[in-house]
């Protein structure tokens, strides 16, 4: 059994935390289930407190079903449109494409449009923004105007200057909301505009280790494993497959129920720590798929082991295995309980 103790407290603490900061109004980023969260469990908590929510694909936004929810995927699928107009729900519209399907269909959905001012993902490349607006003003209803900043969480950033040079020049003369700051430009930057969209850090965790010294921010998840079973190892006996750990002394180790197949990703083997009973534990051996093993000192059958959170900074954690916090918290898979407290 693994469970992730989402703490309520601790996510309106980190949303009161950048809304003081920034004064301005935030859209919480849920999608990727709140990067691995909840998804409903964080807008439970956080649905009273906002105006609008930002969602990846459909089946997201009809799992809360709340009006003010934004979209980020460009839908070109005729019956998804349809279904997000009859729903109310607003989404990304940044192609020509787009805006045939919806004129077949003779509706006049909401939408906000996506400007691609570097990023080069979805988005209508800014130097065509004003043609698309005037030939898609007509046909939908234009609530906003967004992009995103490519190189706001990289310390040495010469770039998101020149996107938000990028995005004024060509919507200075809209008047609809705007917003382009994601976690770590809103941390840095005073590009607030309308919105904010905030993601990872309004779950605790800074999308790099420069940007603490900006805010104060606290984890919202504790992620634990339960200890099935405790055994002793002979000095030479080795941990797991490979044998990639020999004991050097005869010791105690513990088995926790926590493998890849949950998450925990196979380089964290022999390099990471878990957190039980105020002491740090190594974990021993290769992880296997739906197990790993750890010092066990003095551990118990059905203790709960931290994999991360209040005592482990999954920050930490993503650094020594060459990996992005994002990364470790949206591989959480179905067996692990969100539970919120």
């Amino acid at each position: 059994m693994a469970i992730a103790y989402i703490n309520s407290k601790n996510l309106l603490y980190n949303f009161e935390q950048f809304k003081n900061y920034t004064k301005t109004e935030i859209i919480p980023v849920l999608k990727s289930n709140a990067y691995g969260h909840g998804i409903k469990e964080v807008f439970s908590v956080l649905k009273d407190k906002v105006k609008k929510i930002a969602v990846f694909d459909l089946d997201e936004a009809l799992t809360l079903n709340f009006e003010n929810t934004l979209i980020l995927k460009p839908l070109y699928n005729k019956d998804e449109i349809l279904q997000a107009y009859q729903n109310n729900f607003i989404f990304n519209l940044c192609s020509h494409k787009q805006l045939e399907i919806i004129k077949k269909l003779k509706i006049k959905p909401r939408v906000e449009i996506e400007i691609d001012t570097g990023m080069n993902r979805t988005g209508i490349w800014y130097e065509e923004f004003e043609n698309f607006y005037n030939e898609a003003k007509n046909d939908v209803k234009v609530e906003g105007i967004y992009s995103h900043f490519a190189n706001a969480d990289i310390e040495e950033d010469n770039f998101s200057s020149i996107q938000y040079e990028r995005f004024l020049k060509v919507s200075k003369d809209i008047s609809v909301k705007k917003h382009i700051s994601n976690t770590a430009s809103s941390l840095r930057y005073n590009y607030y505009l309308d919105f904010i969209r905030v993601g990872i850090g309004i779950y605790g965790i800074y999308p790099a280790i420069f940007l603490k010294k900006f805010l104060n921010l606290k984890p919202v998840m504790s992620l634990k494993a339960e200890v099935i079973q405790v055994k002793f190892l002979k000095k030479g006996e080795s941990v797991g497959y490979g044998r990639t750990f020999i004991a050097n002394k005869d010791m105690k180790i513990a088995i926790i129920s926590f493998g890849y197949a949950d998450g925990f990703h196979i380089e964290c083997s022999n390099i990471t720590e878990v957190f039980a009973k105020n002491k740090y534990r190594k974990v021993l051996g290769r992880i296997s798929m739906d197990m790993s093993v750890i010092e066990g000192d003095d551990l118990e059958e059905g203790d709960l082991v931290e994999i991360w959170g209040e005592n482990i900074n999954i920050l930490d954690i993503s650094q020594r295995i060459g990996k992005i916090p994002y990364v470790l918290l949206t591989s959480l898979g179905n067996r692990v309980k969100r539970v919120l407290i």
